[in-house]
């Protein structure tokens, strides 16, 4: 009976270790590595992208102007990011090189984060380019013309229609004057005397 109840303990104790182990070293358990991180210049800035990690629920992106691979170097700048699988980066200083990694992260507590950097990569931002802003196009409206009208008459043609309106009423015909004699004589002439002076005073 005693040696039923030792075997028994032993048993369970064993079973127990059994169980705990594999939980443990699930825990313990990291993420891969991200893979295939590629970067794009843009005018002033990088835009990043790279492959999804099985289970990872995020991802943080490590920056600086200085490369990991030299001795006691480190990332400036890190970013942590939701479970996506692109970023741009903005306000980089064009023409400066840049060098980037990622790793994966977890919250769940089901692994822990990616154990190493990705893949070290480099960007050099392009330089920004200013558009100038488009000038005000002045539209001259022009002054409209004034037609000058020009009577073209020849003071003649009016002299001539004066006379042919006002010869018959006015002014006495050869026909109408008595035909011979002195007084023949002073009558056309004072007759073409106050047919001048009536043309003249009655302008």
């Amino acid at each position: 009976m005693q040696k039923t109840k030792i075997i028994f303990a032993v048993a369970s104790f064993v079973l127990t270790l059994a169980l705990a182990v594999p939980l443990t070293l699930a825990e313990d358990q990291y993420l891969p590595d991200v893979e295939n991180v590629t970067g794009e210049s843009i005018p002033g800035g990088a835009k990043l992208t790279w492959n999804s990690v099985e289970g990872a629920d995020s991802y943080t992106i490590y920056y600086g102007i200085q490369s990991i691979s030299e001795d006691g170097a480190s990332y400036e700048n890190n970013i942590l990011l939701g479970n996506v699988n692109e970023y741009t980066l903005e306000d980089l200083t064009p023409g400066i090189t840049y060098y980037f990694a990622a790793a994966a992260d977890d919250s769940t507590g089901t692994y822990l984060g990616s154990y190493n950097y990705s893949e070290e990569i480099s960007v050099v931002a392009d330089e920004i380019v200013q558009v100038p802003a488009e000038e005000p196009v002045n539209v001259e409206i022009p002054e409209p013309e004034v037609e000058e009208v020009v009577l073209d008459v020849e003071l003649s043609e009016l002299e001539t229609l004066f006379k042919d309106e006002h010869t018959s009423a006015d002014e006495p015909t050869p026909e109408s004057l008595p035909q011979s004699g002195p007084a023949t004589a002073a009558l056309v002439l004072a007759s073409g005397a106050g047919a001048y002076f009536w043309r003249r005073f009655r302008k």
